[in-house]
């Protein structure tokens, strides 16, 4: 009976320190886990935000470039449908990305580029009747309105797009703050539950 004891008391010993590492193993898993997963996801949304900004920004510049370069042709047709067709491509795909990276952003944080897309399309709405004037209409306008409304447009783009990378960076430093929370809360959980395997052990 002692005999057959004492290996009870030592099997239930050393079972229930094998259910605590495994606890520990199991608790570590999971936490390693869900950060690798947050930090990923964290890092790629602030990369889709950016690469998007900086789209809207390429865009601004190359169609102001398109429309001073459309202007200055007097008489060459192919030479002002390659324009206009670039100034669309870009156009279409500028607004694309943008519409698409405002679906992927939740309802709270929405209106900042909801804000720069309504300023693009007024941008669009101005820029775009410029490559339907005829050379005569061209020569009236000059670079007026490119230096002017449009130079103007793309400074208050430019800001707002400014401010929103601002934000996107304050959010991913905001993140990895909570992210570092939580493994902190982890490595105390962790030791904790192995400083009970330990004494239990002992």
């Amino acid at each position: 009976r002692r005999r057959l004891g004492s290996r009870g008391a030592f099997f239930a010993g050393f079972g229930a320190l094998l259910i605590l590492m495994a606890i520990i193993c199991i608790d570590s898993l999971h936490t390693l886990g869900a950060y690798e997963t947050n930090n990923t996801q964290i890092r790629q949304d602030f990369s889709y935000r950016e690469r998007t900004l900086q789209q809207v920004r390429t865009g601004l510049f190359e169609t102001g470039n398109i429309a001073r370069d459309y202007i200055s042709i007097e008489s060459d047709p192919h030479a002002q449908e390659m324009l206009r067709a670039k100034f669309q491509s870009i156009h279409n795909e500028t607004t694309a990305s943008l519409n698409a990276c405002i679906q992927s952003l939740p309802t709270g944080k929405r209106e900042r580029f909801q804000v720069l897309s309504m300023e693009m399309e007024e941008y669009w709405s101005m820029i775009g009747p410029i490559f339907a004037l005829g050379a005569k209409e061209k020569k009236e306008l000059g670079n007026s309105v490119i230096r002017r409304d449009v130079l103007t447009e793309h400074a208050e783009i430019l800001a707002i797009a400014k401010q929103i990378s601002t934000v996107n960076h304050d959010d991913l430093k905001e993140s990895e703050r909570r992210i570092a929370e939580v493994f902190a809360q982890f490595r105390r959980r962790l030791l904790m539950v192995a400083t009970i395997a330990f004494s239990f052990g002992l």
